[in-house]
């Protein structure tokens, strides 16, 4: 069973930010800067809390899509860590 398919069986069709940087094993300012400049599809609520709602095979095209193209996800050197 590859990667994409442990995503698959294990995680429901949509999931939440922390579900996602869970997965990609990334920091939350991080998976909320993907999802906000569109690296990741997803939907952004107005909501406080569960703000960010992402379709898991659009996760998992991003996984294989930054594996291939590692060069169009590039960010600053520290940019992510903390203040």
């Amino acid at each position: 069973m590859t990667d994409y398919e442990i995503i698959i069986h294990k995680y429901p069709a949509y999931v939440n930010l922390e579900q996602m940087r869970t997965i990609l094993h990334i920091c939350r300012r991080k998976a909320a800067w993907l999802v906000q400049n569109g690296f990741i599809k997803g939907s952004i609520s107005n909501k406080q809390t569960h703000q960010y709602c992402i379709k898991r095979d659009d996760l998992v095209y991003y996984i294989k899509d930054s594996e291939l193209h590692p060069e169009k996800y590039i960010t600053l050197h520290a940019e992510f860590s903390a203040k």
